[in-house]
């Protein structure tokens, strides 16, 4: 039973795998705009509330709870920032491995 279910499993994988070989350039075609898409809204997105938060700052007038919010913002939009450019930076590296 087993060589059976060996037997199948190497037909089956023999079967598939040149089928996923000739859909490999469609696929990294597909996660390569899927990943475009999503660095230019998060990018997007990061910059528009670092620039929201700067006009609360601004316009806070020294009130030091609105002061805060406005660093907090500023602080985590930063952040993301910083993970939408490592996450696309590490994509790129991996996908130079494959």
């Amino acid at each position: 039973m087993k060589n059976k279910i060996k037997g199948l499993s190497l037909v089956a994988l023999t079967t598939i795998l040149p089928m996923f070989i000739t859909f490999a350039d469609e696929i990294t075609d597909t996660i390569d705009s899927v990943i475009n898409w999503l660095t230019t809204v998060g990018g997007g997105l990061a910059v528009l509330f670092i620039v929201i938060a700067g006009v609360m700052m601004i316009t806070s007038n020294e009130n030091a709870d609105n002061v805060k919010k406005a660093g907090q913002i500023i602080k985590w939009a930063g952040i993301g920032l910083a993970i939408i450019l490592l996450a696309r930076a590490i994509t790129g590296i991996v996908k130079g491995f494959v």
